[in-house]
């Protein structure tokens, strides 16, 4: 038998067992490789929230480039932002187009700054950062630079843990955004929230570097800003890998159902939470928070608030010192009256203070006890019971018959004097058309609003440097949270407004309580804020009658929209950009109209980054900055037209906006030039030869092509208001005066242009002065502007601001002119609207105040027409008339400075209301015909008739003093007191400054209080056989062979305070055949910041041998004493011969000569008006100031009780009429 053989080799089996084992682990290697491969390409890109910052010693040029370098892909930088505090720079950064670099330009030297930006690329990604700094030597518009050579490239992971930082200027750090490891987006986006709407949160970590190692929890929180209590919360796990990264954790809410602000809480805590239990609170890895506003319910349409009715739970009595315990150490515990002179501040922990009570100086009034304040003192105390959150109304009360120069100042525990917010000059002086003094009241009353913050105190100050203040007491009292509603209506015709400005940001901390000790993060603090202050002002400005805010939508590189026009730096907040959006829908439940202020003055990212020359100051003529504006203006109108209470656009024309008027005045600059020969077709003139052009026969021309380019730059903001007003504040005076052949705004713009919606508004300034001549000056010029204005009556509004030259800027002045001045300007311009200030009230409640503003919102949408009186020689009244609705609306203004009633009469019975008061029924004659309306003094009323009427029903009407006979023999005796008193105005009460007027202290060397001409020896000397007063007077001897003058100066004197200097003397000239007269100069002199001035008059003395009567030589009535010094008086004697000069006083408080002259020329036209029974000059001359001051020292002395010899006087005729009564009072000139 055959032997068979194997069928396999030995070992085969092991051999390919062992070839399948390699091919599987080949398999197993190949499919770890691209499933290696596969989680590299699927591996998200590192993404970081990265913030620049760098600091300087010395402002420079730089330029600041970061780029992001990846070769792994396309790395992308976005989300950039500004961090730098200055406005120039808001448009010098640049996201280049393909989004791997951006760059930080700036043309001018610039010093600390920052910004943020994102970063998306790969781990293997690196930033480049480069800084240069430019010559200073080089022009803004000069490329060249000299590099200081500092590169830096940074790896992008190392920027996830750590940071990175740079020594050389500028010193520079890079990091990483705070709280960036977890990343928290909503399904809709906006801060802004309905009561009970679902929150739909997605939370995401982000490269979490801290939590690693450790297990998780997402704990979601819903915490009420005003208290900080926790409303809702919840826990969810949250899950990270390796890379720090986690899924997407879905958080589901709802909004809290009370309005307000809330935090959206989202921490990130360890798993182990056993010793965070036994501490009684959680360690969090990383927090973010997310504030929201939560919109109340609208709120009705409000009225007046009646303060009386509130609880007093303080009343502040001076004179009590029991109350007023001073203790050892200043204590809030207590209640300290801490008086101290007029010093630089000191926060009260630095005060030492006598363990003595306090004692005042006391006075009486009326039977009450009043405390004196004496001149530049001040007293402090601190205020208790006071309800944080609350509004609080503060009253000042104090005796009539006073002028009154009060500063109020409140502080809480974190200000000091200096820094308050609440701030007020009560300026309270007799006014002839002042309606509370009209009717004689006993005491006064001045009240501001006030919300307390914890530890508040008062300072209440006497800036009078002269006079005693008298002050019965403080009252204080306690209101509800919700002090008002809104009194305007979103169905009321907003052709007419009354508004308060708020300039800048700063109303919103003035408005608003600091939270302390709270955990909740800047943006919701300040979130929190802002709805604090929307509430307080709308109710602030509905307790004035105000029915429109105007309200600032930037604040020169701020803004609160979101624009991409230039890089707006983010001061406060992160969410600014949204802040309009808030305020405006907040108005929207408030019931307040919303007019938005734009003031272009940043600079722009496209006129920055074009490569052109640009000048610092940008002008609308370059066609890129108008764009830009525009473009501004789009984005901000996009965020206000969806809200109902939006009522336009304000543009700023001032002088440092983009948008204002080209000069028609003076000649421009070299941009307007460049700008204005393209136009005309004159490019082939130098800047030169275009100017020689326009100075001599092209100015017509320029100015015409000025003004039309201006009016259609705001014709082009206009047409983007979406049909609203656009009201141009801040404009300058030159284009709104009438005299000027080129103004911008006349008879034809803009009410006959394609938008009538334009209202140019004219801007009249107010503030606290001490001193009398500022004063004045500030009367005369509202005076003279509002006269200037007149032709432009109907198509103007008028703004009330606040002087920055003002003795107290920062002060808000309270008094009852602010009413009157408002009426005026109602009566005289009929005006579309009016707008003050906020700084210039702040929260003062100033009478008379919430009635001109109830008027403006009462008169027809058209102009008012002129209603004139069948017998105009006896009217001192002025009524005018519109239609509204069918309606007859008629304004009735009392110019005279006395009670006066109008008689209407109409064809047919027509019942007449006031708006303020529809219960309120007029007087009316039996027929019905006549109706008697009773006017206070200077009182501007509305009236309306109750159904709707034709014009033609309202036949005519008349006027006469209220009082009757009794009331027009008041008028005459006050027209012969003027009349009478009128040359002791030329001899007041003199100004104790000088020393030895009256020359009866010779020295021992030389003559005491006076420095006096030496050569030749005894020019000058003392006589003591001449005099007019006294025992001797002074000599001075002119030489007519000696080239020098005979001359005297005096010492150096303190400046007054009321800004004004008259130097009186009695002067006698030496006998002579001589014919000429003796010229004699008399000269105030000093300097004023350094420069020297000279307010001189020559006088000629007859050579007679008689003294002349004592009287006013030289004046000077514009001095400021803050900056006045070496102010001295001069006497040169310019002819020869001899002179004797005795008596020389001064005096603080007197009318110049050209106002004398105005008063005698009123006294005489009143006197003619008397004998024809015509009251109007009577009413212009008794409300001259000189005049009142002449009846009110007359009406104090009569209250001194009459001597024997006044007693026995015969009564003077009475048959005979008041003009021949005082005909010989009058002087000679003015005789008839």
């Amino acid at each position: 038998m055959a032997r068979h053989g194997r069928l396999c080799r030995p070992n085969a089996i092991i051999t390919h067992l062992f070839g399948a084992i390699l091919l599987c682990c080949a398999s197993v290697c190949l499919l770890a490789c691209t499933l290696k491969a596969a989680e590299t390409e699927l591996q998200p890109p590192v993404n970081l929230r990265l913030e620049l910052s760098w600091t300087t010693e010395l402002a420079n040029r730089w330029r600041i480039q970061v780029e992001v370098v990846d070769r792994n892909g396309t790395a992308i930088l976005s989300e950039l932002e500004n961090r730098c505090q200055e406005p120039t720079v808001c448009g010098a950064f640049q996201l280049n187009d393909d989004a791997s670099s951006w760059t930080f330009s700036p043309r001018f030297a610039t010093g600390n700054g920052g910004a943020r930006f994102q970063v998306t690329a790969s781990d293997a990604a690196e930033l480049v950062v480069r800084v240069d700094s430019f010559d200073a030597a080089t022009t803004p518009d000069d490329s060249q630079s000299v590099s200081t050579g500092m590169v830096t490239r940074i790896p992008l992971q190392k920027l996830i843990s750590e940071t990175v930082n740079s020594q050389t200027d500028p010193t520079w750090v890079l990091r990483r955004v705070a709280n960036d490891s977890v990343r928290v987006s909503f399904a809709d986006p906006s801060i802004i929230r309905q009561p009970g709407t679902p929150i739909e949160t997605r939370v995401v970590g982000n490269a979490l570097v801290e939590g690693k190692s450790k297990l998780l929890h997402l704990v979601s929180s819903i915490i009420r800003a005003s208290d900080g209590k926790v409303v809702s919360t919840q826990t969810d796990p949250f899950e990270i890998d390796s890379q720090g990264n986690s899924k997407p954790v879905t958080v589901a809410n709802r909004c809290p159902t009370e309005p307000g602000v809330y935090e959206l809480r989202y921490e990130v805590t360890n798993e182990d939470r056993l010793w965070s239990r036994l501490r009684r609170r959680e360690d969090s890895v990383v927090r973010v928070a997310r504030p929201i506003v939560v919109l109340p319910e609208t709120t009705p349409v409000g009225g007046e608030i009646a303060f009386e009715s509130w609880p007093t739970i303080s009343h502040l009595k001076l004179t009590n010192t029991t109350d007023w315990a001073v203790p050892q150490f200043f204590s809030f515990r207590t209640i300290p009256l801490l008086p101290s002179p007029l010093l630089p501040d000191k926060t009260l922990s630095e005060t030492r203070l006598d363990s003595e009570p306090a004692e005042f100086p006391e006075g009486m009034h009326e039977g009450e006890k009043t405390t004196m304040i004496p001149p530049s003192n001040s007293f402090e105390t601190a205020l208790k019971n006071l309800r944080i959150g609350y509004p609080h109304h503060i009253t000042i009360r104090y005796p009539a018959n006073q002028s009154l120069h009060l500063r109020i100042q409140i502080a809480n525990r974190r200000q000091s004097f200096h820094e308050c917010h609440t701030d007020y000059v009560i300026q309270d002086e007799r006014h002839a058309v002042d309606p509370q003094r009209s009717r004689n009241p006993k005491w006064l009353t001045q009240s501001i609003l006030y919300y307390p913050q914890g530890q508040d105190r008062i300072r209440v100050s006497n800036i009078d440097p002269s006079d005693s203040a008298a002050i019965e007491s403080i009252e204080i009292k306690s209101g509800p949270a919700n002090l008002a509603a809104s009194n305007f209506s979103p169905e009321k015709d907003a052709a007419r407004a009354s508004a308060i400005r708020l300039n800048g940001f700063d109303w919103v901390h003035s408005f608003s309580d600091t939270l302390e000790h709270s955990s909740l993060t800047t943006e919701s603090i300040e979130l929190y804020r802002l709805y604090v202050a929307t509430e307080r002002i709308s109710q602030y400005a509905a307790v004035l009658g105000a029915d429109t805010l105007l309200v600032s939508a930037n604040e020169d590189g701020r803004t609160w929209f979101p624009t991409s026009q230039f890089a707006s730096s983010k001061k406060s907040s992160d969410l600014e950009d949204q802040y309009l959006d808030v305020v405006l829908s907040l108005m929207d439940r408030f019931g307040c109209q919303v007019v938005i202020a734009l003031e272009p003055n940043m600079t722009l990212r496209r006129a920055e980054t074009s490569g052109e020359s640009h000048s610092r100051a940008y002008r609308f003529v370059d066609p890129i900055v108008s764009e830009s504006v525009l473009a501004i203006t789009d984005e901000m109108i996009a965020v206000a037209k969806p809200h109902r209470c939006f009522g336009g656009m304000a543009i700023s024309c001032g002088k440092r906006s983009h948008c204002r008027p080209i000069p028609t005045t003076s000649l421009p600059n070299d941009e307007i030039l460049q700008a204005f020969a393209q136009s005309v077709d004159q490019e082939s003139l130098t800047l030169e030869q275009l100017k020689t052009w326009i100075s001599q026969t092209g100015f017509q021309t320029y100015c015409n092509w000025a003004i039309n380019l201006t009016r259609k730059h705001y014709e082009a903001i206009a047409a983007r208001c979406d049909a609203k007003a656009l009201w141009l504040v801040d404009l300058p005076e030159s284009e709104l005066v009438t005299n000027n052949a080129s103004a911008m705004v006349d008879s034809s713009w803009p009410d006959a242009s394609t938008h009538s919606n334009i209202v140019p508004v004219a801007t009249q300034f107010r503030g606290a002065y001490s001193s009398l001549s500022k004063q004045l000056d500030t009367e005369k010029l509202v005076a003279q502007q509002t006269t200037s204005l007149e032709p432009l009556s109907g198509r103007i509004g008028v703004a009330i601001r606040s002087s920055t030259s003002a003795d107290y800027p920062t002060s808000a002045m309270v008094d009852r002119i602010l009413g009157v001045t408002l009426n005026h300007a109602i009566n005289q311009l009929d005006p579309k609207l009016i707008v003050i200030d906020y700084e210039a009230i702040q929260t003062s409640l100033s009478d008379g105040l919430r009635t001109a503003m109830f008027v403006m919102g009462e008169l027809s949408s058209s102009p008012m027409k002129e209603f004139a009186s069948a017998d105009p020689v006896t009217q001192t009244v002025r009524v005018q008339w519109g239609m509204e609705n069918g309606h007859i609306v008629l304004l009735i203004s009392n110019n005279a400075p006395w009670p006066s009633e109008l008689e209407l009469r109409c064809r047919k019975p027509v019942r007449w209301q006031d708006p303020s008061d529809l219960q309120k029924s007029f007087a009316m004659s039996d027929d019905n015909l006549v109706t008697r309306i009773g006017l206070h003094t200077g009182e501007l009323k509305v009236v309306r008739s109750a159904q709707t009427e034709l014009p033609e029903n309202v036949l005519a009407w008349s006027s006469r003093v209220q009082g009757g006979a009794e009331g027009i023999e008041q008028i005459k005796a006050d027209v012969t007191t003027v009349v009478e008193k009128l040359g002791t105005l030329s001899d007041s009460e003199p100004y104790d400054a000088l020393s030895n007027g009256g020359f009866e202290d010779a020295g021992g060397v030389g003559i005491t209080g006076w420095m006096h001409a030496q050569y030749p020896a005894g020019s000058v000397t003392t006589d003591s056989h001449e005099s007019i007063e006294g025992k001797q007077s002074l000599c001075m001897t002119t030489d007519g062979q000696v080239a020098s003058q005979t001359w005297l100066v005096s010492e150096t004197i303190a400046p007054p305070a009321s800004g004004r200097l008259a130097v009186a003397m009695a002067c006698r000239a030496k006998a002579s055949e001589v014919t000429t007269p003796h010229k004699l100069r008399v000269s105030v002199e000093g300097t004023d910041s350094g420069a020297s001035f000279r307010y001189s008059q020559e006088v000629e003395l007859p050579r007679n041998g008689q003294w002349q009567p004592r009287k006013i030589l030289s004046e000077a009535a514009s001095l400021d004493a803050s900056k006045v010094e070496s102010l001295r008086i001069t006497i040169d004697s310019l002819s020869p011969g001899k002179i004797w000069i005795d008596d020389v006083r001064l005096h603080d408080f007197f009318p110049t000569s050209k106002e004398r002259t105005e008063l005698q020329t009123q006294a005489f036209l009143a006197v003619q008006g008397l004998q024809r029974g015509n009251l109007e000059p009577s009413a212009r001359l008794l409300k001259n100031r000189w005049a009142r001051v002449l009846i009110q020292t007359a009406s104090v002395a009569k209250v001194k009780a009459p001597t024997n010899a006044e007693t026995d006087q015969v009564a003077p005729d009475e048959t005979h009429g008041v003009a021949q009564r005082i005909r010989n009072w009058l002087p000679r000139p003015m005789r008839f």
